[in-house]
């Protein structure tokens, strides 16, 4: 008996003993942990998603990154995106197959283009599943190191 109520005590202290799992993020969830990290966050979007857009530090450069939520039932996907520069017209076809290439190299995140203004963008999709504060701005840090990192590949100045 002793044996039994011994593995059964076990058995409840390894359960307990589990992590908490973090609830998914919603729009205020997300402002407000945005805002607790230390960040001035300014929202954007009459109704939502709204666009979180906050400020963060590369190697070399200043980026203005957005976060939102995506719009299916229990926002299942945080997106972290950054637009970059304007496409410039005619687009030479290396550079946007050196960005394609790429893609295969950084997945989740990944290049796209907007018609609607022209930008290019890098996205960082992300499950909206136990984000915790620490695990936001880890996100958030990955992100801009992959910024910095393809920064000569998405810099149009020096496309030929």
């Amino acid at each position: 008996m002793r044996t039994w109520l011994g593995i059964v005590v076990a058995c409840l202290f390894l359960v307990g003993a589990q992590q908490a799992k973090a609830a998914p993020l919603t729009e205020d969830t997300l402002k407000s942990m945005l805002e607790n990290l230390g960040y001035d966050v300014t929202v954007s979007g009459d109704k939502p998603p709204h666009h979180y857009k906050i400020g963060e530090s590369g190697s070399n450069l200043d980026y203005t990154i957005s976060l939102e939520l995506s719009t299916d039932k229990g926002n299942t996907i945080l997106w972290i995106y950054a637009g970059l520069y304007e496409v410039p017209s005619p687009t030479p076809s290396a550079p946007l197959l050196a960005l394609l290439a790429k893609n295969d190299e950084i997945g989740p995140t990944f290049f796209s283009y907007a018609t609607s203004n022209k930008l290019m963008y890098l996205n960082a999709p992300t499950a909206n599943i136990d984000i915790t504060p620490a695990i936001l701005r880890q996100k958030i840090r990955n992100f801009v190191t992959k910024l910095d990192s393809t920064y000569s590949l998405w810099n149009v100045k020096d496309w030929k």
